[in-house]
Formats: structure tokens, sequence, C-alpha cells
């Protein structure tokens, strides 16, 4: 029996509310807003196995603690339905606090003021535009956090973060995920262990990065003091300083080399089975350490784009929220084999790989829900893999722009070096016989 229910849940609810949710597979939209009551707005589309009619509202558990201000909700799985397709956004108080505890369901937080706790095993996180503390634990599931006033402590396992645009302090410890941080300010502690580590125009005044098997790049925003630790064992450390930075440098590596891209004088030399470079500019306020044991060291004053990178995990992930939870999963796993193929991969094998993926995807969706109302998902991953594919062109077109520009400058270096009697003509002709090798 096929079903489809609109309503509406009221609470009366006031400020500094605190909401306990669980769900294993139907994720929940939860909103601020200036109103002191609660509102629980459902969408449902379901196939019931038995004939006889069913509540929808049966599939929210819910009770109300008027003397604490507490509401727990809870979404269990019901055996008697199938095909679930729901949207449930819940409207409440800015000054509320979330403790969440999910398995495969999405959750998205925006807009409001108190702790947000969160646990899940594979469900996609959001949580937006907070100001107070974050605490975030997850398995799989991939999380994304945007303009946060407040602390962040996350532990994930094989999850992609990103985090952009927080002010706070940030602990992060990952094993297999892979860590984007943008614009952000504070202090940050991060332990990797095999994912890649980026973090752009970051504003922190103090930083300790450990990696043992992933990459390591740090772009310096502007800053006058401050204290930073970046160390790896097997992954390279890309360090991006501007020249508007006066900094105290010292760097240690072991097998891997070293490369400079400042303008100044430096010292290196071998202590042990190390080398070792120091290099200070001005006052030296910013102190910056960096050790690496088996991957190699670079220090620019500008990031150089020789490899074309598009994040198109999110585009993926905006779709998920879209499919029926009962056949999550299997979609599931056929778009993280696409994602899997897609990395560190060349522009020339992406358009083909993301089109035999599409096929790939669109057959299983086809496959599990046989329904022609369902053909607009298909149709959605399309227009996003069409859209990355242009997203990519542009990069590429830009990023060969970018990788020519610093071929000159490099070519301007060593005709300097020559004219200054710092290297021979042979020597000269040697590096710029090598930097065309790079084309």
């Amino acid at each position: 029996m096929e079903m489809q229910y609109e309503g509406k849940l009221n609470f009366a609810t006031r400020s500094d509310l605190l909401v306990n949710f669980r769900s294993a597979n139907i994720g929940l939209k939860i909103e601020g807003w200036s109103r002191e009551d609660s509102v629980m707005e459902i969408k449902i589309f379901f196939r019931s196995k038995k004939d006889e009619a069913f509540d929808p509202k049966s599939l929210i558990k819910s009770t109300y603690d008027d003397k604490k201000n507490e509401l727990n909700l809870e979404i269990p799985d019901l055996d008697e339905i199938k095909d679930l397709d729901a949207e449930l956004v819940f409207k409440i108080p800015q000054t509320s606090e979330i403790n969440a505890e999910l398995i495969n369901a999405p959750l998205r937080i925006t807009g409001l003021h108190g702790i947000q706790t969160v646990k899940t095993k594979n469900g996609q996180v959001k949580i937006l535009d907070i100001d107070g503390d974050i605490f975030l634990s997850t398995e799989n599931g991939p999380i994304y956090l945007n303009q946060i006033k407040g602390n962040i402590h996350l532990d994930a396992e094989n999850s992609p973060v990103k985090i952009s645009e927080s002010a706070g302090n940030v602990k992060i410890k990952l094993e297999n995920g892979i860590l984007k941080l943008i614009d952000s300010s504070g202090k940050l502690q991060v332990n990797a262990v095999n994912g890649p580590v980026r973090i752009l125009n970051a504003r922190f005044e103090k930083a300790a990065i450990e990696n043992i098997n992933g990459q390591i790049y740090y772009e310096f925003g502007e800053l006058e003091q401050g204290e930073f630790s970046l160390c790896n064992k097997q992954g390279k450390i890309n360090v991006i300083i501007p020249d508007s930075i006066q900094y105290d440098i010292s760097a240690r590596n072991r097998l891997g080399k070293i490369s400079i891209g400042l303008d100044g004088e430096y010292e290196q030399e071998r202590e042990g089975d190390q080398y070792h470079l120091q290099m200070l500019k001005g006052t030296g306020k910013v102190e910056i350490r960096i050790e690496n044991q088996l991957g190699g060291i670079s220090i620019l004053n500008s990031p150089v784009n020789n490899d074309v990178h598009v994040d198109f995990k999110d585009a993926f992930d905006r779709i998920m929220e879209k499919i029926p939870e009962d056949i999550k999963e299997k979609v599931r796993s056929s778009i993280t084999q696409v994602k899997g193929e897609l990395e560190d991969i060349n522009f020339s094998e992406i358009e083909d790989k993301m089109q035999k993926g599409f096929k790939n995807i669109e057959t299983t969706i086809s496959d599990e829900l046989k329904k022609d109302k369902y053909q607009h998902m298909a149709d959605k991953i399309k227009d996003n893999v069409n859209q990355i594919i242009e997203r990519i062109k542009i990069h590429k077109n830009q990023s060969d722009s970018s990788e020519e520009q610093n071929n000159d400058l490099q070519r301007k270096k060593i005709l300097k070096m020559l004219e200054e009697g710092k290297i021979t003509v042979e020597q000269a002709e040697k590096l710029l016989l090598a930097l065309e090798s790079k084309k």
C-alpha cells in the first residue's frame, strides 16, 4: 500500500532547549528560529507491507520534559514499511543544544547558539552558522562545518572533512580521512595517520600538525606572530609563507630534500643523518618548526598549482540526501567506487571515468527503484557530473597558466644568480635544461 503524508508536530518548548535525537536511517534538518516553540515539518512517501492503514506519526517517537526543557526524539526502524522517502525539517529556538546519535542518517544543523554534540557512523553531517562548541565523532560519514564561532573537537576514521570560516580552537583526529580547512583562526591541533591535510589561508596563532603517511599542506594567511609545528614521517610537507610574514624557520629532514622558494639567505647543514635548515626574516616572531623523515619539504612564498584538484564529493553527497533511505546503502557503494576511481588521475582520464561511473550509478538507481518518478535523481547526477567536468576544464587552463608563470620566475632567478656570479655558465645551463624538462 502506497502512502503519502504531510503534516506538523508542535512542541511548547522555550529557549535553552536540549534536544536528544536518535535515528538509524532517517535524516533530520534542524534550523534555529526566533520563536520559543518548536515545529517539525514532515513530508513522507512510503509503501506499507501491510494492507491496513499505517499512521505516519508513529515513525517519530517524542517526549518532552517541561521542567527540564528537554525534548527526546527517536525515529526507529519499522519492518512494516519500505521504499521510504522522508524530509523532516525541525525548527527550534536559536538558543538550543543538540545531542544526536545516528547510524546512516544524514543530519544538518543551522543557526543555533549552544553546544552541539553528534555521534554518527555513516551519515553525512553538516553544521552551519553555530555560536558554540562542536563535539563530533564519525566512522565514515562526510563532515562539513562552516562559520563556527566556538571550539571544534572532531574524531573521524575514514571521513572526508571540510571546515571553513571557523573561529576558535580546533582539535582533530583522523585515521584515513581527508582534511581541508579554509579561512579559519584560533589554535589548531591535528593528528592524522594516512590522509592528506590541507590548510588554506590559515590565520591560526598556533598550530601543531602531525601526520604519518599523508601530505601536509599549510598556507599561511597574514600573521604577525605565532608558533607552528609541522611533523611528518612519509608524506610531503608543503608550506606557503607570504612575503609579509617575518619568520624564524627551522626545518629538518632525513632522506627527502628541502626546497626553498623564499627570498633571503639561509643556512643548510648536515647533522648526523639529518639535513638542517635555518632561515630568519625580520623579527622572526612567526616561529615555524618543520620535521620530516622520508618525505620532501617545500617552502615557497606562493602556491604552485601543478595539479588539477576538483572536489566532486560534495556534488555526489547532495544527491545522496535525495535518495530513499532503504536503498541508500546500495547506491552509496556505487558512488564510493566512482570516488575511488577518480582519485589521483590525470585530466585526460577524468571525463571518460566520470561518464562510466555515472552509468554505473544510474543503473544502480534504476534497478533499485524501478519507478519513473525517481528518474529525476539520475538526471541530477548527470547534471552534476557535467558541471564538474566543466569546472575541471577551467581549473586545468588556470593550472597551465600558473605553471608557466612559475617557470618564468625560476628562469629569472637562475639568470640573476649567473649574473651575480653565484653559479657558473655550465651550472646555469643545466638548471635551465632541467626546468624545461618539467614541461
